[in-house]
């Protein structure tokens, strides 16, 4: 219920972000945006906690929301601002008709799929309350050795949460309100043990996909 609690808070954000975008300039609603990936650290961080099956509770979210302000800012920069660029040229390649935007648009393709992977899962690492104050590089490094070290399993892994993300898209309230969070325990419940095995860690949870 917790985690559902801070997913809710997430919903929040969110109909504030589409509210902001349809009654403002566009150009306002990519910095807006940024701001929900603050939100977004509460979810991961609760999701990391019960993985780690710790004692859980919405203060651990809140509290993640505010000590990880500024690298959840600098993920949410990245993504937004990827996800703008690589969108648009996606868009424009498929309408265009044109072979050489065209073939632009398609490596716009791979590259939100490349996005979606790394961000995935490097966000249970950035909020693992086990490796807090490692410096973020090791983090980013661990993040593509979780998914390089069985790469197949991870695209698996990537086409379930993508697909419920975009059914909860279309039945909007489930995005508001548990969605994200049963996303982000799936991701946690993977991401976690794998890169405790790597590093050579006792670890508390076995990957759900082994």
């Amino acid at each position: 219920m917790r985690l559902l609690a801070a997913n809710i808070l997430w919903g929040v954000a969110l109909i504030i972000v589409l509210v902001i975008s349809t009654m403002t300039s566009p150009l306002l609603t990519i910095p807006v945006a940024i701001l929900l990936a603050i939100p977004t650290a509460g979810v991961f961080r609760l999701a990391a906690v019960i993985a780690r099956n710790q004692p859980a509770a919405l203060g651990d979210a809140l509290h993640a929301m505010r000590t990880h302000l500024l690298p959840a800012l600098a993920v949410g920069a990245l993504v937004i601002g990827s996800l703008a660029v690589l969108g648009f040229n996606f868009v424009i390649g498929l309408i265009s008709g044109d072979p050489v935007l065209l073939l632009i648009g398609t490596m716009a393709g791979w590259g939100l799929l490349l996005l979606f992977i790394g961000t995935s899962a490097f966000w249970p690492l950035l909020m693992d309350p086990f490796r807090q104050g490692e410096p973020l590089k090791k983090r980013i490094w661990l993040a593509l050795a979780v998914v390089f070290h069985a790469p197949l399993r991870y695209l698996g892994l990537t086409l379930v949460t993508g697909a419920i993300l975009i059914v909860s898209t279309i039945a909007f309230a489930a995005l508001l309100s548990i969605s994200l969070a049963f996303v982000a325990v799936l991701l946690c419940r993977y991401v976690l043990p794998t890169a405790d095995r790597l590093e050579g860690r006792a670890t508390f949870a076995e990957p759900i996909l082994d």
